[in-house]
C-alpha cells in the first residue's frame, strides 16, 4: 500500500509539472505578441525589407519608425553566416562587396558593382528590445 501512495504522488507531481510548463509556454507566445513590428520607410521604392541592386551597385538608406535604436543580429552572405547575439558588437558590419552601418533608427547599405558574372545575395538581421527584422539584398549579375 505505501508503494502505491508513492507511485500516487509522483504521478500527481510529474502532472502538476508539466501544466506548469504548459502555463508558462503560453504566457511567453503572449509576451513575444506583443513586440511592434518594424515598419521601415526608405529611399528604395520597393519593399524596403527585399532589396533588388543593379549590377552597377548603390546605396540605400532605411529608416525603422517603429524602433529608435537597432542593433544588428546577424549577416548571411551567399552560404556564410555570422550571428552577432545579444551585444551590440558593431555598428557596421563590412564585406567584399557591401557595408552596412546602423546608426540610431537609420540603416545604411553600400553595395559595389558587382563583375563576377553572378547573382550576390546578403541578408542582414537587426533587432529592438526583443523584435526583430531581416533585411534582404539581391544584386544582379
Amino acid at each position: 500500500m505505501n508503494f502505491m501512495c508513492k507511485l500516487k504522488n509522483i504521478y500527481l507531481a510529474a502532472l502538476v509539472l508539466v501544466l506548469l510548463t504548459t502555463i508558462s509556454n503560453c504566457t511567453n507566445r503572449e509576451d513575444e505578441s506583443r513586440w511592434t513590428p518594424m515598419k521601415w520607410t526608405s529611399d528604395y521604392t520597393g519593399d524596403p525589407r527585399n532589396i533588388t541592386v543593379p549590377t552597377e551597385g548603390g546605396n540605400y538608406k532605411l529608416v525603422c519608425n517603429s524602433y529608435q535604436t537597432l542593433r544588428f543580429t546577424s549577416m548571411t552572405t551567399d552560404n556564410s553566416s555570422v550571428q552577432y547575439g545579444k551585444k551590440i558588437i558593431s555598428s557596421g558590419i563590412q564585406g567584399g562587396w557591401y557595408s552596412a552601418e546602423l546608426t540610431g533608427n537609420k540603416l545604411t547599405i553600400t553595395v559595389t558593382p558587382n563583375t563576377t558574372g553572378k547573382v550576390r545575395k546578403l541578408s542582414i538581421g537587426v533587432r529592438a528590445d526583443d523584435a526583430f527584422d531581416r533585411v534582404r539584398i539581391t544584386q544582379e549579375k
